[in-house]
């Protein structure tokens, strides 16, 4: 059986006509014909559809390439931020993949915007530099960073018993009968404070050579407090008989602090049946702010000295 027509396809070389069957090559030669034609076409077909450029370049997003590269070659990419990733070809030719930008490709961390790491253009994929660039960065607390105080790396406002201070000095808990003023710890003027009378001295003789006491006993020396103004109620210790070197420790009265810094009086007397001898006297103040509490403090007064400290009520 013979063909009565023999059509050329179209556009195709001469070489590609249909053969008749039994001609050169036989079957099998028509078929690689075939085989070859249609490669030809879908070549010739697939950038036209795809409208990917035919100069191996990346595809748009960043996929893979038209035409062939090495499996495993590299190349450089961006990443996000400026700095540079890697891509990979495929492990069957096709393409490069994804940019890898490594696990540093940002930038340091506490670090200036830009200053992070790069990764190595010339490394294997996803080893990229570490973002170590930022150095020197993290959160501090000092003079010209905080109004307040610190603590630690916070900065606080500074103006709490639990936390004062001022212009990026460090956090100071006030203690009790105490607030936080002005950048500091200071005395609450309302707080109330217990006057103690310790102890005391008294000349063996009185200022003007006599005996304390007839016919020449020891003096049973007290001490009356006097605190705020001189008119103020006056508060007394117990006497301590026949002794030069009484000792009381024992609270005479209690005051408010700004009281105490206002006036303080000791008169110190010599207690006899008839009438109280006065041994001395004398007028101070004690600002509690810089009288550390329950340290003892000495009074001259006169022909005695008192022991005395304050402490909080």
């Amino acid at each position: 059986m013979t063909h009565d027509s023999q059509r050329s396809i179209p556009n195709l070389p001469v070489h590609a006509r249909r053969l008749e069957p039994g001609g050169p090559g036989g079957h099998a030669s028509r078929l690689a014909r075939v085989s070859a034609i249609l490669a030809a076409l879908g070549a010739a077909l697939v950038p036209a559809a795809c409208g990917a450029p035919d100069d191996g370049s990346p595809l748009p997003g960043g996929g893979g390439t038209v035409g062939a590269c090495a499996p495993g070659e590299q190349r450089a990419c961006a990443c996000p931020g400026g700095s540079q990733g890697a891509q990979a070809c495929t492990p069957d030719g096709s393409g490069f993949g994804a940019c890898d930008c490594g696990a540093g490709g940002g930038g340091g961390a506490g670090g200036a915007a830009g200053t992070g790491g790069v990764a190595g253009t010339g490394s294997a994929a996803g080893t990229g530099g570490a973002g170590t660039g930022g150095g020197g960065g993290g959160a501090t607390c000092d003079a010209m960073s905080c109004a307040g105080c610190c603590m630690g790396t916070a900065c606080l406002p500074g103006d709490s018993t639990a936390a004062c201070g001022a212009w990026g000095a460090a956090c100071q808990g006030c203690a009790p009968s105490f607030i936080c003023a002005a950048g500091g710890c200071a005395v609450d003027s309302a707080s109330r404070w217990d006057l103690v009378i310790v102890s005391g001295t008294v000349t063996e003789k009185a200022p003007d050579g006599s005996e304390w006491d007839y016919p020449g006993g020891l003096p049973d020396a007290f001490v009356t407090a006097y605190v705020g103004s001189p008119n103020s109620p006056g508060s007394s210790t117990i006497a301590k008989s026949d002794t030069l070197s009484p000792y009381w420790d024992e609270p005479v009265t209690q005051a408010r602090a700004d009281e105490l810094g206002a006036y303080v009086e000791f008169e110190v007397w010599d207690e006899d049946l008839s009438s109280n001898d006065l041994i001395g006297g004398c007028t101070f103040v004690i600002d509690v702010e810089f009288e550390t509490p329950e340290l003892n403090y000495v009074a001259a007064c006169g022909s005695a000295t008192i022991t005395y400290h304050v402490r909080r009520h």
